[in-house]
C-alpha cells in the first residue's frame, strides 16, 4: 500500500531515531520471539564474577514476549542501520552515542538478547529491549554514564544532517523497578512539524541490565509505557 508523503516522511523519521537498536545490522540479535541469539560465555575471572552469577538464559528469560506484553497487533520487528551504516564506537558525538547505545550495551556484555516489536511498521509504537550481563561494575557504570550524559552535554543534539533536534530529559514517572531504575523521554523534532517520542528504562538487577524502550509518531502513551516496563520487571531473575 502506497504512503503519503507526510506519512513516507514520518516513517523516515521514525526508522532514523530507531536505528539506535542496531537490529538487522552485523550484530547477532533475536530476530523472532523466543529466539534471542547466545553470546559466547566470557571465562571466570576476579572482574567478571559479579557478571556470571547470571548465565545467558537470565538475559533469554528477561527479554519480553508478545504473550508478556498482552498487547494486540504487535510483532517482531527489524530496525535498519544508519544510513551509511552504523557508525564506529568510542565517539563523544551525542547522536552516534543515540545511535550505538543498544549495540555498545551488547558489545560490552557476557551475555546478551535482544528483540524489537512494531504495531505498525511505519510508525509505530515501538517496542525495543535489550537484555545483557555485565562484567564486574559494568551495569552500573552504563546507567551512571547514560544519566551524566542526558544531565550534561546530550541534553539536545542534532541528526548528523543538522535536520532534526534531539532533546532528552530525565522521567521519573516512568516506575522504579529492580536495584536500580533510569527512566528518561527522548523527543526527536524533524522538519514539517514531525516528532517523534521515545521513552525507555534502564533497570539493574545485580549485574544484570535490561533497557526497554517503547517509541511512536507522534506521541505514546505513559499509561502503557509504564505497563510494559512493569512486565519486563517482571522477568528479572529473583536470584
Amino acid at each position: 500500500m502506497s504512503m503519503s508523503r507526510a506519512g513516507r516522511a514520518c516513517a523516515a523519521v521514525v526508522a532514523g531515531l530507531l536505528a539506535l537498536t542496531g537490529c538487522g545490522g552485523s550484530e547477532p540479535i533475536s530476530t523472532g520471539v523466543g529466539t534471542p541469539t547466545t553470546a559466547a560465555p566470557v571465562p571466570t575471572t576476579a572482574t567478571t564474577a559479579a557478571a556470571v552469577a547470571y548465565a545467558q538464559s537470565d538475559v533469554d528469560g528477561a527479554i519480553l514476549r508478545l504473550d508478556d506484553l498482552n498487547l494486540s497487533g504487535f510483532h517482531p520487528f527489524t530496525f535498519p542501520e544508519p544510513a551509511g551504516g552504523m557508525p564506529p564506537a568510542g565517539s563523544a558525538d551525542c547522536h552516534v552515542k543515540w545511535l550505538r547505545q543498544h549495540e555498545d550495551q551488547r558489545d560490552a556484555a557476557t551475555f546478551n538478547a535482544a528483540q524489537s516489536y512494531a504495531q505498525n511498521d511505519d510508525t509505530g509504537p515501538f517496542i525495543i529491549q535489550t537484555a545483557t550481563v555485565q562484567p564486574g561494575a559494568g551495569a552500573k557504570d552504563l546507567i551512571a554514564a547514560q544519566r551524566a550524559s542526558y544531565a550534561g552535554p546530550c541534553q539536545t543534539w542534532k541528526n548528523t544532517a543538522g535536520t532534526t533536534t534531539y532533546t532528552a530529559t530525565a522521567d521519573t514517572t516512568l516506575g522504579s523497578y529492580g536495584d536500580e531504575t533510569y527512566g528518561y523521554r527522548v523527543t526527536a523534532n524533524a522538519p514539517g512539524g514531525l516528532a517523534v517520542i521515545l521513552v525507555g528504562v534502564m533497570i539493574r538487577k545485580g549485574s544484570l541490565l535490561s533497557t526497554v524502550e517503547y517509541a511512536g509518531s507522534p506521541t505514546v502513551s505513559d499509561t502503557r509505557a509504564r505497563s510494559i516496563f512493569g512486565a519486563a520487571a517482571e522477568l528479572l531473575p529473583q536470584h
